[in-house]
């Protein structure tokens, strides 16, 4: 271990042991897939909600029908404001994928 530490080696040493003890831990029990937490705790919205989700949508629609749903859609000075007024749910996705260039 003195020379593990002398030679700056000791924090990868204790990565690795860590990495090892994870990975036993999965051949152990392994690892099953959960459903997304939104289906597990269904929320009910109340119609104030739907109607403020719907009043983002079509401010959202409005901006796309003008500005088209690729680059040219956030290279605007009006997208700011809509995302600090709030990006819809039903939106969330597409509109992530856009900034973020994956899309």
């Amino acid at each position: 271990m003195n020379q593990l530490v002398e030679n700056g080696l000791f924090g990868v040493h204790v990565v690795i042991e860590f990495m090892f003890s994870l990975w036993s831990l999965c051949l152990e029990s392994p690892w099953t897939p959960h459903p997304p937490l939104m289906t597990l705790f269904k929320m009910d919205f109340s119609s104030e909600v739907v109607n403020k989700q719907e009043a983002k949508e079509k401010e959202w629609e409005q901006h796309f029908a003008e500005y088209g749903h690729g680059v040219s859609m956030y290279r605007t000075t009006e997208i700011s404001a809509l995302v600090l007024r709030g990006i819809p749910d039903r939106l969330r996705r597409e509109v992530w994928m856009s900034f973020s260039g994956t899309a």
